[in-house]
Order: structure tokens, then C-alpha cells, then sequence
């Protein structure tokens, strides 16, 4: 895809996969968006407390299921 996308649109694409692919995107996302608001740039703080809880509702439907 090309052109701009807003950070929600993009914390979507990442969770498209499922699974451990996309807690890997999905935490890429995070890292460098976090890189960015330190940086003075990048989508608001609470755009990427969302992502966050995303990944870790993610996190706990793939592994809990593994404990």
C-alpha cells in the first residue's frame, strides 16, 4: 500500500496475519513509533497506549492457550 496511512490503519495491517507474525509487526509498529514520539514526531501517546493493549490482548489469546 502506498500513500499515507494513520497509525490505527497501520496497527490494523499488522494484526491482519494473526498469530506470532503479527505480534512481531505489531511490536515493531510500537517500537518505532515510541522512537518517533521521543524523537518529537509520531502519533499521539494514546494511539500508542492502544497499539499496546492490542498487542498484549494479542499476546494473552495466543499464549494462554499454550499454558
Amino acid at each position: 500500500m502506498s500513500g499515507f496511512r494513520w497509525f490505527s490503519q497501520q496497527v490494523d495491517d499488522c494484526l491482519a496475519p494473526g498469530g506470532d507474525a503479527a505480534l512481531d509487526a505489531l511490536r515493531k509498529l510500537i517500537d518505532e513509533a515510541e522512537a518517533d514520539k521521543l524523537a518529537g514526531y509520531g502519533p499521539p501517546q494514546d494511539d500508542i497506549n492502544r497499539a499496546r493493549r492490542k498487542w498484549l490482548a494479542l499476546y494473552e489469546q495466543i499464549y494462554r492457550r499454550a499454558a
